[in-house]
């Protein structure tokens, strides 16, 4: 099982050494064709366990993401955009664990 991050250059660029696999994503195009290529891997031996995209993309591709909404794996996590807000993604965070754990649990 692998993990990926998929963001901006220098969001996901310092990830590589921990051995995280990287996309580096400059548009809306890109990020729907590596979420498509990620999904059609799936019948292979390489599925990703986890897939981290930074907030400003996960928003953008959310169409996309939606395609993976019914399997169990991966996971798909939004993370802080460097430029963002802190607390912003706190939101899509509570609904995924409410969705996991099928109870609302208070994140403060």
């Amino acid at each position: 099982m692998k993990i990926a991050i998929i963001g901006n250059e220098n969001t996901v660029l310092p990830l590589k050494s921990l051995g995280i696999e990287i996309f580096n994503i400059k548009t809306q195009k890109d990020g729907e064709e590596i979420l498509a290529r990620i999904r059609n891997e799936e019948n292979g031996n390489d599925n990703y366990a986890v897939i981290f995209i930074t907030s400003d993309w996960h928003k953008k591709l959310e169409t996309e993401i939606i395609k993976f909404k019914n399997k169990i794996l991966p996971a798909i996590i939004s993370l802080p955009s460097p430029d963002e807000k802190p607390g912003a993604t706190l939101a899509g965070l509570e609904k995924m664990i409410e969705r996991a754990i099928g109870s609302k649990l208070i994140l403060k």
